[in-house]
Formats: C-alpha cells, sequence, structure tokens
C-alpha cells in the first residue's frame, strides 16, 4: 500500500529531525502508526468512524486532529508532513479536541443521489451527454 510506504518514511524523517537536533521534536511526539479498523472496533466506536482513511493525531495521550483529510484537501506525503508540523503547534498551544469528541452521523444523501444520477443515465435514451445531462 502506497499510503503505507510513505508513512513508514516520514516516520523515519521524523524521528531523523529529532536525533539531528530540529527544535520542538521529541520521538514520541508523532510516532505515526497505521490502525486496521477490521481487526478492532475500538476507534470506530470511540470516534464514530465511517469513512476510511481516518487520520488521527495525538499528543501527550488528547485527541488534537481528526480528518479524513490532511493539510485542508490533500493525502499525500507532503500533506501528512504539513498536517502534523501544524498540528504539533497547535498542541504545543493547548489546542486539542474535546475530550468527547465524535464524528457525526454519515450522512448518505450524496450516495442517494449518485445513485439516481446513474439510474438516469441508463433509462435515458437521448443519448449521452456530461454526466448525463443535455442541453
Amino acid at each position: 500500500n502506497r499510503a503505507e510506504q510513505w508513512l513508514e518514511a516520514l516516520n523515519g524523517e521524523l524521528v531523523a529531525d529529532f536525533k539531528s537536533g530540529a527544535p520542538a521534536q521529541t520521538p514520541d511526539a508523532f510516532l505515526l502508526r497505521k490502525f486496521d479498523m477490521s481487526a478492532s472496533r475500538l476507534l470506530k466506536e470511540r470516534y464514530n468512524i465511517n469513512t476510511l482513511p481516518m487520520y488521527l493525531m495525538f499528543f501527550g495521550g488528547r485527541l488534537a486532529y481528526a480528518s479524513n483529510v490532511l493539510n485542508g484537501f490533500g493525502a499525500a506525503k507532503e500533506d501528512m508532513r504539513a498536517q502534523v508540523a501544524q498540528t504539533f503547534a497547535n498542541s504545543q498551544a493547548g489546542h486539542f479536541l474535546p475530550a468527547d469528541f465524535k464524528f457525526g452521523k454519515t450522512d448518505n444523501a450524496l450516495m442517494d443521489d449518485i445513485n439516481a444520477t446513474l439510474k438516469g443515465l441508463s433509462a435515458s435514451s437521448n443519448g449521452p451527454g456530461v454526466l448525463g445531462i443535455t442541453t
């Protein structure tokens, strides 16, 4: 898995930053780990996780970041590095998510809209337009 590879590489970079004396870094501050959601329901139930991947960042045992995107919009190694830096700074400033944080209920309206569109496409006899929309 590509994400696992860059998580492993980034973990190594963070440890190297610490060893080189980079400011405000400790090897314990951010240790990146992958959690197999099929092996345990612990995180799913604790945080109401219904979307994967999900990125959770803890500092000092407290939840500091929780989202399915990194750095506001991405999911690449550079986005993870930027998010780690921002979350670390926020944690140092005392900004954490509430102790009882949970994701809200997932709204499946988007999937309902997609399914309705696909049904419309297959029923359309006017020929395909852009996403089944003819003008």
